[in-house]
């Protein structure tokens, strides 16, 4: 799977905007089982890269080993 979105529209855009402060800022995610809570037991991994540039968020997300195709995503800003 590999998903590829730009925009500002995007819910995530408001709350990751707290971090941009008008520059530009990269954040990357490793996506598995261990990393959910509780954490599952799955041999699917990923990367997500969220790159915020001013009001203008640009995202990248693959996977692999899913064993369907994937139906939704969300994202949690600690």
């Amino acid at each position: 799977m590999h998903m590829h979105k730009n925009g500002s529209s995007l819910t995530l855009a408001a709350g990751l905007a707290l971090f941009a402060c008008g520059k530009s800022d990269t954040f990357v995610a490793n996506l598995n089982g261990a990393n959910e809570a509780p954490s599952v037991s799955t041999t699917a991994t990923g990367t997500a890269t969220l790159t915020l540039d001013g009001s203008t968020m640009s995202y990248t997300i693959n996977a692999s080993g899913l064993t369907s195709n994937a139906a939704a995503a969300h994202l949690h800003v600690a």
